[in-house]
């Protein structure tokens, strides 16, 4: 059986059937019989009935790419049938013909295999990434053209881009509006979005996540630079082979890494780098373009100098930036006056109150997308009392914004926290604690446990009802996606820039807001332990002895603060299965910094009743991991009493008791 790569676009017939409907002209009727009564099929093709059959020309697809090509690795099946199949003798007169065409989508089962090693959310059409950036109208328009020339042309210097800028100039925008241009063509091949705030980072999902079809199973066993040759590569140079004898395919397939600086390490960044240039090196004439688009770290800089490649495009803060960035806020303001047309008078806001704006903004996008959701939230009671509050601020930091647009993203960042009432403050700070130092489960298990991860899910973890939770993020809706309660239990939070999470972690950047990760992990696990105790006094039996995790006798934590009768048992589980989980709970303690005292996590864990804990595999973690930092704690302070108690001892005064009289003694 002949094997094609799946077609871009085609993402919604994954997994089920679909169904076209069209009106059928008279004058096509004579050509619909014909082509119905003969067996004209072509394999690999999806063209409807009805259809004249065309010549390949330069710029057509590659018959050999077959209709599966973007991601879904189905094999469409059709055999010949209609109306009129294998009818003879036939005449209708004046027909209105409706034909109703149904294909059968069956998945590649070797997709089945690959989906635990992929990561769906970080796809150019991943619901998780909704409403994804987006180039507004006629903006970025120099880069975008300069990207098509590029793509377009058949005698293109390079086959691999790197588009490079500082955070917040709009490179993910930039990269979503080409690759949907992309597939407006059908030359799109793949993408990969990171994302480090929303956890799409991780090197082991990236090359899986680009493969659409799978040739070899055991492949997965294998390094990321093996699958790379052999599922992305090979299959390319099999197409191109077969090509009809030609040299080479003119036309590319686009391949797009957004946000290369936000995978998880340096070294697998720049081992990503390395395979690709390797490919585009020894294969010139592969049929892919790649888009890499990233900030200027300095080891990328390093990396990508050393591939000469690469062609590079820097998205700079220059006038044309400043220009786009205006068109932006004008749009916004617009949108706004139209949705809150009650509250906001047609001519706001004036020349002067805008540029202020628009100077404070200083061509960072993502500045102007920050504070264009502060003014017009939902949240916002009155928008134009909102602009001018931002404006005495915006004002202050105006000249800080013409030479440091980002220092003055800082500051925007800093006054927004700054709005969280301080009662109120440390809630906050413990659900943006978790939501980004929350362990992941290190996939030591076939199927490791879900991380809480959807909101209301979240809230019960830490112990909230729903009111406290949503209090407590009441003025962030500037900076953070938060669902309403109707969709909290399906919907995480998502942080909206990066920015915002590298301001919350850098000490420097947000003083008193900056979230330490000693601090946050002791969090996490003061509120795991919580659990195991909950947990442990609920009466579980396994095998006639008690422990952690097996039936329970009555409701699994009766205690959940924000749940319904619907939904109990869901949270209720997923909270169970992550906190027991050896990886995340005994493991974490070997992430914590052992020579700084936690005098809050102490008690708990020697508190825990651990005749409920039923370790079986998890012995190694709970003793090396667990119990060393429980001794290494209980030694730290034995050794500080002691020390103490010498230091007292030898400040005490001697008394010379046979100086004092019987009386006295």
């Amino acid at each position: 059986m002949k094997r094609a790569l799946p077609r871009s676009g085609s993402n919604k017939l994954q997994g089920r059937c679909y169904k076209k409907a069209r009106k059928t002209s008279p004058g096509h009727l004579a050509e619909q019989i014909q082509q119905a009564t003969s067996s004209g099929y072509v394999e690999g093709s999806s063209e409807g009935l009805g259809s004249a059959p065309r010549q390949q020309g330069m710029y057509d697809r590659p018959a050999m790419l077959g209709e599966n090509m973007g991601g879904t690795g189905l094999y469409l099946a059709r055999a010949p049938s209609g109306s009129f199949y294998k009818a003879q003798n036939v005449v209708i007169n004046q027909p209105t013909m409706i034909e109703n065409a149904i294909s059968s989508a069956s998945r590649n089962p070797d997709l089945e295999v690959l989906m635990p090693y992929t990561d769906p959310c970080a796809y150019v059409d991943s619901s998780a990434r909704h409403p994804p950036p987006r180039c507004h109208p006629d903006t970025r328009k120099h880069i975008q053209k300069k990207l098509t020339m590029a793509f377009d042309n058949p005698d293109r210097q390079f086959n691999m881009i790197w588009l490079r800028g500082p955070a917040g100039t709009g490179k993910s925008a930039v990269a979503q509006t080409f690759v949907k241009g992309s597939q407006v063509l059908g030359r799109h091949g793949t993408s990969y979005f990171f994302s480090r705030p929303r956890g799409w980072n991780k090197y082991i999902t990236v090359v899986p996540s680009l493969i659409y079809q799978l040739p070899d199973p055991q492949i997965l066993d294998q390094s990321p630079p093996v699958q790379f040759e052999k599922l992305i590569i090979h299959p390319f140079l099999t197409i191109q082979t077969r090509n009809n004898g030609r040299d080479r395919i003119l036309i590319p397939f686009l391949v797009a890494l957004d946000g290369l600086d936000e995978c998880e390490s340096e070294e697998a960044q720049c081992e990503l780098i390395d395979m690709i240039a390797k490919a585009v090196r020894d294969h010139e004439d592969l049929p892919l373009f790649w888009l890499i688009c990233s900030r200027m770290e300095e080891h990328l800089q390093i990396a990508f100098a050393e591939v000469a490649e690469c062609g590079q495009e820097t998205l700079a803060i220059d006038a044309e930036c400043r220009d786009d960035v205006e068109r932006f806020l004008r749009s916004e303001f617009a949108r706004i006056r139209s949705k809150r047309r009650n509250l906001v008078p047609a001519t706001w806001p004036s020349e002067s109150d805008f540029g202020i704006v628009a100077r404070a903004v200083s061509g960072l996008f993502i500045f102007g997308s920050t504070v264009m959701k502060d003014i017009g939230s939902s949240t916002c009671a009155n928008p134009v009392q909102r602009l001018q509050v931002l404006i005495s601020f915006l004002e202050n930091v105006e000249q800080i914004a013409a030479t440091n647009p980002l220092e003055a993203l800082d500051l925007f960042y800093t006054r927004i926290m700054s709005d969280v009432p301080e009662t109120i403050f440390p809630i906050t700070w413990r659900i943006l604690a978790f939501f980004t130092y929350m362990p992941e489960p290190r996939y030591i298990d076939d199927s490791p446990p879900e991380k809480p991860r959807s909101a209301q899910a979240l809230s019960n973890f830490l112990d909230l009802d729903q009111a406290s939770f949503y209090t407590a993020l009441r003025q962030l809706h500037s900076v953070i996606s938060i669902p309403t309660p109707d969709d909290a239990l399906a919907t995480p939070l998502q942080i909206y820039h990066a920015s915002f999470q590298d301001f919350l972690l850098d000490p420097q950047r947000s003083g008193k807001f900056f979230i330490s990760k000693q601090k946050a992990r002791v969090e996490v696990l003061k509120s795991i332990l919580f659990w195991h105790e909950s947990d442990s006094v609920q009466f579980h039996v396994a095998d006639s002895r008690v422990c952690f995790g097996g039936p329970c006798q009555h409701d699994p934590f009766p205690n959940l603060k924000w749940v319904s009768e619907g939904n109990r048992g869901t949270i209720a589980t997923l909270i169970l299965e992550y906190a027991r989980d050896r990886t995340v709970c005994w493991r974490s303690f070997e992430d914590l910094d052992q020579n700084s005292s936690e005098p809050e996590l102490l008690p708990l864990c020697q508190q825990l009743d651990y005749r409920y804990l039923d370790l079986g595999r998890d012995a190694g973690f709970f003793v090396n991991a667990f119990l060393s930092w429980v001794l290494n704690q209980v030694w730290a302070q034995v050794s500080l009493g002691f020390i103490l108690l010498t230091s007292f001892n030898m400040r005490t005064p001697r008394v010379d008791l046979s100086a004092q009289s019987p009386a006295m003694i």
